[in-house]
């Protein structure tokens, strides 16, 4: 399937891939089925503040938790209490000097134990309203409460219901800049208090929260809209009493009418996300109950702490069930999450999620991918991965240190997961293409190469672009003997030389190949192969030689079979030149078509020594340099050195040897062979003579090579007379 891409494809395929997935990746972010995303982001917006060290101090805020617990209710009896009790501690924390006193209770009934109330359950009971008055101090407890919070800066919660009904008097104002209140958490209903709590102008705060995902609550809605009418937080509410402030100027986002950007309260400019709620940071919420005790409160334990104080009063006792999970910790009281509110607005320590960060988030997925992409493309090995950890970790510690810097809640994960995305796919499109491309390479050079050094130059495709270098390889030459003669037996039967010309070619190629070498060429009848280029192949000449020898082996096997098949009538015989030395190789051509070759000096000597096979009567003949290079001799064959010659373009003599193979050939004469020419370099005649003749009486011996020696041996003597002479 790979090997049918074409070479143009690959490029777009390694942007496309990318890109599908990154696609669907988003899809998946979008829908988030499980809320699996939303539940990873909110994991690491708390690692953020977790890690992040805690630079503000709630020591001297002046923002008090006042607890109603499981001792106060020990000290005053079963909840609830009585609405003249609570506006009895009401009056005596402001008689302490307290600022703002805001209450975390739902009154949204009549008092049950008001004496009116109490009243109305003996119809038959003739008591005058004053008599009753008179005795108690007061008819209805709802109205002491109702007086008390119309003296008082107090607020007092409200709740908000997806049930319609219920409305009370927002008495603070907003103002909107760049935005509407469209922007906001929207509910049908609210449960308010009573009319009798609402004749008295109380201000109003809500008390609704939205947890996460993962349940766990992290925000505070600063306002919320109910119908047409908008409502502040408990917190925010009382933050506008302390600051006598009368209006909340609501900030929104450029160029988007249905964002938020921050909340205005007197000297407090408050950040908030694009729906008005404010980011809770976890270090404010207290772990356990710092909350002062209501009965020590009231018996002047805390007046100190008490005066001046914005205080939310509020249950805490086990039984009364307003608890919440934070990051910070789980079951914590509701009341101490609107402290914790305030304490963070008077420290002015925020952290910031709004559209401005996700923008920014998104951006940096999408830079970050295409960065990736470009990674995996253009850097290889391991410093692809290398590259690409460097670049994550940037990216992460980037978004650690605009958090540290400037408190903006950057979520990683969606850049980390695109970006990984587009490496992993994109390096994966890289390895298929150079798989493909390797399969490419095994394909073409598979007839050249053995299948070991196929693999190796698959390994590095770079070598396949045009151009050379040098290396030191030996080169081998083999030519039919008398092909063209035969050829003329086969002018009215030319297929059947072409099979037979295959049937030739193909044991002497297999055993090149086996030996690992590379096939240069045809030439007709020829071959011309070459060892060490591409790849390393160590003792090539060595190598190379056995190459010969198995050849020839194979050639005497071919020739039992096709004569006895009828098809040839005498045996085909080869010739083998190899010579070593430096050469340029490498991809020679154009850039259109070229081929895997290889040009110097040792590739021209190396033909002449083919050539010289034939003169000297023997099957293979190798190079001076080859011969000197040998780390060993070959231990199936015997070596002889059959000339020193000067080759055409040469003026220097080069020594030339032949290589005679054990099997299939007498090898009985090459010792005295090697004796005589010894003794002919030594000038030796007397000796000379005794071992020619031994020579001459061996059938064995090659008839050309005997002629090549006399000639030689003559010339020898004639220069003696010549210089005795002289």
């Amino acid at each position: 399937m790979m090997k049918m891409i074409p070479k143009t494809i690959w490029p777009w395929l390694n942007v496309l891939i990318p890109l599908a997935l990154c696609t669907l990746l988003l899809v998946l972010r979008l829908a988030d089925p499980g809320a699996v995303f939303e539940k990873l982001r909110l994991s690491i917006l708390d690692g953020y503040q977790s890690i992040e060290v805690e630079t503000g101090t709630t020591e001297n805020s002046p923002a008090r938790l006042v607890q109603i617990d499981d001792e106060a209710l020990e000290a005053f009896g079963q909840w609830p209490w009585s609405r003249d009790k609570l506006g009895e501690i009401l009056i005596t924390l402001y008689e302490k000097g307290a600022a703002v006193v805001g209450i975390d209770l739902l009154l949204v009934e009549p008092d049950r134990l008001s004496p009116t109330r109490f009243l109305s359950n003996f119809p038959d009971v003739s008591v005058e309203p004053e008599q009753f008055a008179n005795a108690f101090g007061y008819i209805d407890n709802d109205q002491f409460l109702s007086d008390v919070f119309a003296q008082t800066p107090s607020v007092l919660a409200v709740a908000a219901s997806h049930k319609e009904g219920g409305d009370v008097e927002a008495s603070t104002g907003f103002a909107w800049i760049g935005t509407t209140s469209e922007a906001l958490l929207t509910y049908n209903g609210l449960l308010a208090p009573t009319d009798t709590l609402k004749q008295s102008g109380v201000t109003v705060g809500h008390i609704a929260v939205r947890p996460d995902a993962d349940g766990m609550l992290r925000r505070i809605p600063l306002m919320i809209k109910v119908g047409e009418s908008i409502y502040p937080s408990l917190c925010l509410s009382m933050l506008a009493n302390q600051q006598d402030a009368s209006t909340i100027l609501v900030k929104g986002v450029a160029g988007d009418d249905a964002a938020i950007e921050t909340v205005k309260v007197g000297a407090y400019e408050i950040p908030v996300d694009d729906q008005g709620e404010m980011q809770v940071v976890p270090h404010y919420i207290p772990k356990s109950l710092p909350g002062l005790p209501l009965t020590s409160v009231l018996d002047g334990l805390h007046d100190a702490e008490i005066e001046g104080s914005v205080i939310v009063l509020g249950p805490t006792a086990t039984g009364l069930m307003d608890f919440h999970d934070t990051p910070a910790g789980l079951n914590v009281p509701g009341p101490a999450l609107h402290v914790a509110a305030l304490k963070q607005i008077f420290a002015e320590e925020y952290v910031i999620r709004n559209s401005v960060v996700e923008g920014a988030e998104w951006l940096g997925a999408l830079l970050l991918s295409i960065i990736c992409v470009v990674v995996a493309l253009k850097c290889g090995g391991i410093v692809s991965p290398a590259v690409f950890i460097v670049l994550m970790f940037s990216f992460i510690g980037s978004g650690f240190w605009w958090f540290s810097k400037s408190g903006y809640l950057f979520d990683w994960s969606l850049g980390a997961m695109f970006g990984l995305t587009a490496f992993v796919s994109s390096t994966a499109v890289s390895l298929l293409r150079t798989e493909s491309e390797r399969g490419q390479i095994r394909k073409a050079f598979s007839t050249y190469l053995s299948p070991d050094l196929v693999a190796e130059l698959s390994k590095d495709p770079d070598k396949l672009k045009l151009g050379g270098e040098r290396r030191d390889i030996t080169v081998l030459f083999a030519d039919i003997r008398g092909f063209t003669t035969m050829s003329e037996g086969y002018k009215d039967k030319p297929e059947e030389l072409t099979v037979l010309l295959n049937d030739l070619l193909t044991p002497l190629t297999h055993e090149i190949m086996d030996q690992k070498g590379t096939i240069d060429k045809y030439m007709g009848d020829a071959i011309m192969a070459f060892w060490n280029a591409p790849v390393d192949v160590p003792n090539h000449p060595r190598i190379g030689c056995e190459a010969a020898i198995k050849m020839m082996i194979a050639l005497e096997v071919l020739n039992r079979e096709l004569i006895g098949s009828g098809r040839i009538s005498e045996p085909l015989k080869i010739g083998i030149g190899l010579n070593t030395g430096e050469v340029t190789v490498g991809n020679l051509g154009s850039e259109q078509r070229f081929d895997y070759s290889c040009l110097g000096d040792a590739i021209n000597l190396g033909s002449r020594l083919e050539g010289l096979s034939k003169a000297y009567g023997v099957p293979i003949v190798i190079g001076e340099s080859t011969y000197n290079v040998l780390d060993e001799p070959p231990s199936d064959a015997e070596v002889v050195l059959l000339d020193h010659v000067i080759v055409k373009g040469k003026s220097i003599p080069v020594a030339i040897y032949g290589i005679i193979p054990h099997e299939n050939y007498n090898t009985d004469w090459c010792a005295d062979h090697n004796t005589l020419m010894g003794l002919i370099e030594r000038e030796v005649w007397d000796e000379v003579e005794t071992v020619l003749g031994r020579l001459r009486d061996l059938d064995s011996y090659p008839a050309e090579l005997l002629d090549q020696v006399i000639y030689r041996f003559e010339n020898k003597v004639s220069a003696v007379r010549e210089m005795t002479t002289k």
